[in-house]
């Protein structure tokens, strides 16, 4: 007992140390989300031979007009090539150049026609039919709200 008493001043006067109170946990620390530091700045390797982007000449873009001459230039060169050997065995394997004068007439057909898919889908989808309702004469309904008023 004499030796809680005498224990009770000291612990009295760390548990007011502020530095003692964030030791043992009892004083916690927020941080500052607003708060910025300081940091040096980056430094590039010598090794990398990077050029200082002050002295560089700024490069000039190109117009819309340019962009599309240049365009044009790379798909007409391309025209005057012609198809290659691989290309031109591959349009005859695919019989390319034998045309079909009725696929129109073919496509149409082909896409009116319903299939057995599309059949069963609508009779899924519309399943319910629409109610009809009874048609109502707006001269014979105003007559009867007149006698009902």
């Amino acid at each position: 007992m004499k030796f809680f008493l005498a224990i009770l001043p000291l612990i009295l006067l760390l548990a007011n140390c502020a530095s003692m109170k964030e030791k043992i946990g009892l004083l916690h620390h927020t941080p500052n989300e607003f708060e910025t530091t300081k940091n040096p700045p980056l430094e590039v390797p010598d090794a990398l031979l990077v050029k200082d982007p002050k002295n560089l000449k700024p490069k000039r873009k190109k117009t819309p007009a340019e962009q599309a001459l240049e365009i044009l230039k790379i798909s007409q060169s391309e025209k005057t090539k012609g198809p290659d050997q691989s290309e031109e065995n591959l349009l005859q394997k695919i019989k390319a150049h034998k045309r079909d004068a009725q696929i129109r007439e073919k496509i149409d057909t082909k896409t009116k026609e319903e299939t057995f898919h599309d059949k069963i889908q609508n009779t899924l989808v519309f399943w319910k039919k629409a109610e009809k309702g009874t048609v109502i004469d707006p001269h014979e309904e105003k007559k009867k709200l007149q006698k009902e008023t």
